[in-house]
């Protein structure tokens, strides 16, 4: 039986445990040359929690004629964290346009020297006749993944273009990493992937993406041992 000790004791180290807990979200920003809008996965699509994990999976769709697109997407959110999915953009408007897709969350856990990695896989159809064309913006790149405003990487960059006949398809992908982070990753930082593309009208684009933030091997192993150590600890 525990003595008032052993329970101040107890008490004290739930307490050193206990930090604040930011609500299962994620967030798309998505926009054109018109405007922007935001999407959150409280409020829009439907989400599913992935048993076994604090990840979770966000689906939906959404038309904007205002605006010139339309969206689906199929998301993996882990707050701890990752991100994937697919995203696939069509053109509403009748001339080419200025698109972007931005999705983020904020991580659950502290890292201090982050490894960290991705990959996209862009698909360009055409809807049409003409062809189609999808582009990196002047100076920019479709792919960038971030912590908080630190660039991780980048992924077809300017001048970059992928082009599709006549009533057909291309596709592209690419991969980086694993490397270091360029900076630590907080508890409650906002990380994510940023599209910036441009699209022919009436066209179909989609971007299959990932990034990954982990401990770096040396970090980890601290966090066996340090797992083991209280395992036999309370042994």
């Amino acid at each position: 039986m525990f003595n008032l000790k052993h329970r101040i004791t107890l008490v004290a180290a739930l307490g050193a445990l206990i930090v604040p807990v930011f609500a299962q979200a994620a967030e798309i920003t998505v926009g054109s040359n018109i405007g922007t809008v935001v999407l959150d996965s409280n409020s829009v699509g439907m989400v599913t929690d992935i048993p076994g994990t604090d990840a979770f999976q966000w689906t939906g769709n959404m038309t904007n004629s205002t605006m010139g697109w339309g969206l689906n997407w199929d998301l993996i959110i882990d707050p701890d964290p990752s991100i994937s999915g697919v995203a696939a953009f069509t053109n509403l408007a009748g001339v080419t346009m200025n698109f972007t897709y931005n999705v983020s969350a904020n991580s659950t856990i502290a890292i201090a020297n982050p490894i960290v990695d991705g990959t996209s896989t862009i698909t360009l159809v055409d809807n049409g006749n003409n062809g189609a064309t999808m582009a990196a913006l002047a100076g920019d790149s479709i792919y960038r993944a971030f912590i908080q405003a630190s660039t991780q990487e980048t992924l077809f960059d300017d001048p970059y273009s992928l082009v599709a006949p006549p009533n057909g398809f291309d596709l592209d992908g690419a991969n980086w990493g694993p490397q270091a982070a360029t900076v630590p990753l907080a508890f409650g930082d906002v990380f994510g992937i940023n599209h910036d593309f441009s699209l022919t009208a009436g066209d179909q684009a989609s971007v299959n993406s990932d990034f990954n933030i982990v401990p770096e091997p040396a970090t980890m192993m601290l966090l066996v041992f340090g797992g083991m150590s209280l395992i036999r600890r309370r042994r």
